[in-house]
């Protein structure tokens, strides 16, 4: 110790305290795990599927998280069976919000594997295991070529939203601990940047509730005030913003808890 800063090496438990020139801190151990994933997938083209889900935090949604455990099974995969599955390598977590996506290489023309995902922060505390969905690669006749094959096996344009919408958030106001607000993408705006967070009046952002790549289609966002919010934000008006690429839209909500 030179007078300027002080080492403390000791065993983190709720008690352990360090104090120097007056100044005393006291270590709690990180007992928050990452939210729970919701995992998405999709057909890709012969060989391969694709995967995707939205990152949670390193507490709760909170920060960004330190490692993924993805895995696949022939058979639906359960918290019992989760070990047993083969694991898949990905990348580090990106921070709360983002929508990570990920292609994943499987048998030519292969049958239905079932997927599931799990969360760690840099205290090892593991989130709930995700559910565990099932997808097999897309393997249209006659033969194509990759990229013509993923355009003739996705949905048609018919099904996707025509043009970007937020839709008001429901419940709201909120008397409760969650609202949702369901938004739309149009083909057209598929892989633009987007951003998806929650506003005060004055215009500061006191949520991120989604951001990354657009992905086209109707989606929705869970709004958990109590997790996502800090707790100095308290009843009042709020704005929703979405921004996709050029466009941007605001929904109002009202908290009253």
């Amino acid at each position: 110790m030179d007078g300027s800063h002080v080492d403390c090496v000791s065993v983190c438990t709720p008690t352990t305290a360090c104090s120097s020139q007056g100044d005393t801190w006291t270590f709690k151990p990180d007992a928050v795990a990452p939210s729970t994933i919701s995992l998405t997938t999709s057909a890709g083209c012969y060989d391969n599927v694709v995967l995707s889900w939205y990152a949670p935090g390193d507490d709760g949604t909170s920060g960004t998280a330190a490692a993924y455990d993805l895995r696949w099974s022939t058979s639906s995969i359960t918290s019992g069976t989760f070990a047993e599955a083969t694991q898949i390598a990905t990348s580090a977590p990106h921070s709360a919000g983002y929508q990570e996506q990920l292609t994943v290489s499987v048998p030519r023309c292969s049958g239905t594997r079932y997927y599931a995902i799990k969360t760690r922060d840099e205290a090892y505390n593991w989130s709930s295991l995700s559910n565990s969905p099932a997808v097999s690669p897309a393997c249209p006749t006659p033969p194509l070529m990759c990229d013509r094959a993923s355009q003739s096996t996705s949905r048609e344009p018919s099904d996707l939203p025509a043009s970007a919408e937020l839709f008001a958030p429901s419940p709201n106001p909120v008397d409760g601990d969650e609202t949702t607000v369901r938004y739309a993408v149009p083909g057209r705006l598929e892989g633009e940047e987007y951003d998806l967070a929650l506003f005060d009046l004055a215009g500061r952002r006191v949520g991120t509730l989604g951001r990354g790549k657009a992905m086209a289609g109707n989606h929705s966002a869970a709004v958990a005030l109590r997790s996502r919010v800090d707790k100095s934000v308290g009843r009042g008006v709020y704005f929703i913003r979405l921004r996709i690429g050029l466009t941007t839209m605001t929904q109002r909500v009202v908290i009253v808890h």
